[in-house]
């Protein structure tokens, strides 16, 4: 699980464990200050996770694939296969035409970036939106459907796709279930 989501949905009734990561200093310490039931560490770049395999239920990550490239992405998905256990459910948002037409400006711009997730499935954009707030590799990604179910399925089985605002969530979400 991502931080960034918890300060509004972290409800623990007693008999759960909650982890969080993030890359973000300032969340984790708010979340280690203000819910101490959970777990909450600052990660990395790159993997591994300081956790046992096949040690967590359920895991979310909300806008965490919008800012990762291929390369970090891939990465990740192992590493999240790896921690979940077998037949844990796994949500992950992402920007995908539904979110590029619902958030971006009617514009040339938005119909080049549509072309551009349509023909290659990925398309990572650098932004200095977060600069000086999170790393540089974390930029701006969009997916096409066709790419989550053909990449995100070497990992898990690919449950649904969901257009943004089904889940009452701004992005497109994937529900994963990790077939290890």
């Amino acid at each position: 699980m991502w931080v960034r989501a918890h300060r509004a949905s972290f409800h623990p009734t007693g008999h759960q464990k909650v982890t969080g990561f993030n890359l973000d200093p300032i969340g984790i310490q708010w979340a280690q200050q203000h819910l101490p039931q959970g777990r909450f560490e600052i990660s990395q770049e790159w993997p591994p996770l300081d956790i046992e395999s096949s040690s967590i239920g359920f895991a979310y990550a909300i806008s965490v694939f919008t800012h990762l490239d291929e390369e970090h992405a891939t990465a990740w998905m192992e590493e999240l296969q790896r921690v979940l256990k077998p037949g844990a459910i796994f949500l992950a948002t992402f920007r995908g035409s539904s979110w590029i037409q619902r958030a971006v400006p009617d514009s040339p711009h938005r119909k080049a970036l549509l072309k551009d997730v349509q023909n290659e499935g990925i398309v990572f954009r650098s932004t200095n939106v977060w600069a000086g707030v999170f790393p540089g590799f974390y930029q701006g990604t969009y997916h096409s459907y066709d790419y989550i179910i053909e990449q995100w399925s070497k990992f898990f089985y690919v449950a649904s796709v969901m257009t943004a605002g089904q889940l009452d969530i701004a992005q497109d979400c994937a529900v994963l279930i990790n077939r290890r």
